[in-house]
C-alpha cells in the first residue's frame, strides 16, 4: 500500500530528524517523497517537500531546502492551504536568513505573517515576529529589530497565560 509506506518513511524520517540524524532523516524523507509522488495526493506531496526542505536544511544544503520549500509553497497554494503555504515559506525564510539572504527573508516571514494574522495562528505568529526581529537584527537595524522582539515576547507571553488559564479551567 502506497500510502502506508508513505507514512512508514515519514515517520522514520521525523524520529531521525528529531534525534539529530539528518543524513538518515534525508534518507527516509526522500523514499517518503518517491512514495508520496506515486499517490498523487497534492497535500501530502506538499508535506514530504516541507519534510525533506527541513533535512536539507539540517544538512545546510541550502539550494536543496529552497527548492523542496518552493515546491511545497507552490502545492499547499495551489489547493489554497495558506496556512499551511505560511509554514513553508516561514521555513524558506530561515534557509535564507541562514544564507545571509535577509532581505528575501523578511519578505517571506512578512508574507507568513499575515496568512498566520488572517488564521488566527498566534503561536506561528509569535515565531515569525522573531525570526522578522533577527533579520532585521543582522540587517543593522536594531530599533527596528527590538520592536519586533519584543511583539514577539509579548505574544508568547500572552500565549503562555492563555495556556494557564485553560488548564485552570480544565
Amino acid at each position: 500500500d502506497p500510502k502506508l509506506r508513505y507514512r512508514i518513511f515519514e515517520a522514520q524520517g521525523t524520529a531521525h530528524y528529531y534525534s539529530l540524524r539528518p543524513m538518515e532523516a534525508h534518507r527516509s524523507y526522500s523514499r517518503a517523497l518517491d512514495w508520496a509522488q506515486r499517490l498523487e495526493d497534492g497535500a501530502t506531496l506538499a508535506i514530504a517537500h516541507t519534510n525533506l526542505a527541513m533535512a536539507c536544511r539540517r544538512l545546510c544544503d541550502w539550494a536543496a531546502a529552497r527548492s523542496h520549500y518552493n515546491q511545497a509553497i507552490v502545492a499547499h497554494e495551489a489547493m489554497q492551504r495558506e496556512r499551511d503555504a505560511a509554514v513553508a515559506r516561514t521555513g524558506l525564510g530561515n534557509v535564507l536568513l541562514d544564507e545571509g539572504c535577509l532581505s528575501e527573508a523578511f519578505e517571506c516571514f512578512d508574507h507568513a505573517l499575515r496568512a498566520f494574522r488572517s488564521s488566527p495562528d498566534h503561536r506561528r505568529e509569535a515565531g515569525v515576529l522573531y525570526n522578522q526581529g533577527l533579520a532585521r537584527l543582522l540587517q543593522g537595524d536594531p530599533v527596528s529589530a527590538r520592536a519586533l522582539l519584543q511583539d514577539a515576547l509579548q505574544k508568547f507571553c500572552d500565549l503562555r497565560l492563555t495556556l494557564y488559564a485553560a488548564r485552570a479551567h480544565a
